[in-house]
């Protein structure tokens, strides 16, 4: 008898696999169905806030710090490239301490990522008109 296999918990006879969680087919009494796994907690711990600030302007300065410095292709990176992967960055941080499963969680997460990419653009324009404000003299 290998160790994997099922065996009643009263007489202690082998069981076959569908046996499991019905009863014992020698002493006719009841079988203990399979224990459930524990629950999947979701709070992963404490958000890292100053990362977050850091990771979430980094779009707008990088903007803000390009056009001062007349680069034209940097503003676009920046803004595109790199609001996207400061929100989904952000949105990740975020969802780590939500308590919320299935579909709700999914589309909590999608809500999430999209006002961030929204405020990431956002700031990164004003980023941008504040970087041509500055070369151009006029704050």
């Amino acid at each position: 008898m290998s160790p994997e296999e099922p065996t009643c918990p009263h007489c202690a006879r082998p069981l076959l696999v569908g046996e499991v969680g019905s009863d014992c087919p020698f002493c006719h009494q009841a079988l203990a169905a399979p224990a459930n796994p524990p629950p999947v907690v979701l709070n992963a711990g404490k958000t890292n806030w100053p990362l977050f600030f850091v990771i979430f302007f980094t779009p707008a300065i990088g903007n803000f710090i390009s056009v001062a410095f007349n680069s034209l292709i940097f503003p676009i990176l920046f803004t595109l490239v790199g609001g996207i992967c400061s929100a989904i960055v952000c949105s990740r941080m975020i969802m780590a301490r939500v308590q919320a499963a299935g579909m709700k969680r999914q589309f909590l997460s999608l809500v999430i990522l999209l006002g961030l990419f929204a405020l990431t653009f956002f700031l990164s324009f004003l980023g941008c008109a504040s970087g041509a404000g500055i070369l151009h003299g006029r704050f």
